[in-house]
């Protein structure tokens, strides 16, 4: 159950840190493979996974395109 500090952090951030909940491996695996999915969109901009807005803000979502990984 969430407290209302974190619903409230969840509505505003879109996560909420749960201390425990990955192993350290398994941070490490995300982690790798985020930085392998952000240089593939970095390296070209209609690589799956890659959206750019007008304003040129980046949005690295949907990363389930760039890895079934995240699935």
């Amino acid at each position: 159950m969430l407290t209302d500090e974190q619903t409230a952090h969840f509505h505003s951030l879109g996560f909420v840190k749960v201390p425990g909940a990955l192993t350290p491996q398994e941070v490490d695996e995300f982690a790798w493979r985020f930085d392998a999915a952000m240089d593939q969109v970095q390296d070209d901009p209609s690589a799956p996974g890659a959206r750019i807005f007008p304003d040129g803000h980046r949005v690295i979502v949907p990363l389930l395109e760039a890895d079934p990984y995240f699935y």
